[in-house]
């Protein structure tokens, strides 16, 4: 078995990956019914794959394992305003992390953590937040992350 783990770039053929693996994401994990007009929504999907990645703004990670894409994860590099405690203001989002079915269990989810850590450290980021599934909270508990209190959100 060969395993090979690179960075997305904004060609064709990454921006399909993603958006594929994306989509079976959503359709394994969402709780909302899907959008009526998926060819709308892959395209949207595709669009901002694209700028995102052509901008740097969203880093990626894709795994291949024997040359069939298996895995893939995702960084959105963000700012807030300067603080005492983070000087810089920079920080990262991870989402997008999924591994298809028949490749789950072989840890390709660590190893793109490990990916993702080491680029959030080149961008200055000073923490890391995600939205942890049930399946990955576990995994991402063994890695280091916790629930931070005083954390709120509201949905628009």
């Amino acid at each position: 078995m060969t395993v090979e783990i690179r960075k997305a770039l904004s060609n064709k053929e990454d921006i399909e990956i993603l958006t594929s693996l994306r989509m079976q994401m959503r359709a394994e994990r969402e709780e909302v019914p899907p959008p009526e007009n998926m060819d709308l929504f892959r395209e949207q999907l595709k669009e901002y794959f694209a700028s995102s990645l052509a901008k740097g703004s969203f880093i990626s990670f894709l795994v291949f394992i024997d040359g069939k894409a298996a895995a893939c994860s995702g960084l959105c590099i963000e700012r807030h305003p300067p603080s005492y405690s983070d000087p810089e203001g920079y920080f990262g989002y991870i989402t997008n992390m999924f591994t298809l079915k028949e490749f789950r269990g072989r840890g390709l989810a660590r190893l793109l953590l490990d990916e993702i850590r080491k680029e959030a450290e080149k961008c200055h980021c000073r923490k890391l937040m995600l939205n942890a599934s049930s399946m990955g909270r576990p995994l991402y508990e063994k890695y280091g992350f916790r629930d931070v209190e005083n954390e709120m959100v509201m949905f628009l």
